[in-house]
């Protein structure tokens, strides 16, 4: 990978940008693709009835919760063909059942590395923080003045 020698990541998480998508396999030919589940269950809840959103939630959240990939699919493949059934549901089972294959990767990893596989709401939570600040001032003095706020932010981010 490049000049310095460096090694692949073995997964990269992301929502649904397609730009970025498309760029992975150009750059980091054997990396992974996982999609961020808070941002899948996002797109599949907007695409429900609001009487369905929250046994829907938590049919989605035991899918991701499984013990194992069977079983993940297992609960999946259940709820794409209960939703299937239902004609308000079609748009929601394509926006899960296209997805779903990049949605299961983290369990090709170690189990304890999960609950920090399945989502980038981590890093965006960081981030959400340092735009929150910077974006109403639209523009520093200097280059370093930017770079220490945004240093401090992640720095106290981090501490909480």
């Amino acid at each position: 990978m490049g000049n310095r020698e460096l090694n692949e990541p073995a997964l990269a998480i992301a929502d649904g940008g397609l730009g970025f998508w498309a760029a992975l396999p150009e750059v980091l030919s054997q990396t992974k693709e996982q999609l961020c589940w808070l941002h899948k269950t996002r797109n599949v809840l907007n695409k429900l009835p609001k009487s369905e959103l929250e046994e829907a939630v938590q049919r989605l959240r035991a899918i991701h919760l499984a013990e194992d990939k069977a079983k993940a699919e297992r609960l999946a493949k259940k709820l794409i063909k209960e939703w299937n059934e239902v004609e308000t549901t079609n748009n929601t089972t394509k926006c899960l059942e296209l997805a779903l294959e990049r949605l299961l990767i983290f369990y090709e990893f170690p189990t304890e590395h999960a609950k920090h596989l399945r989502t980038t709401n981590p890093i965006e939570s960081v981030f959400a923080t340092i735009r929150l600040r910077t974006k109403p001032m639209k523009r520093f003095r200097t280059i370093n003045c930017g770079v220490h706020l945004v240093f401090k932010l992640m720095k106290r981010a981090k501490t909480v």
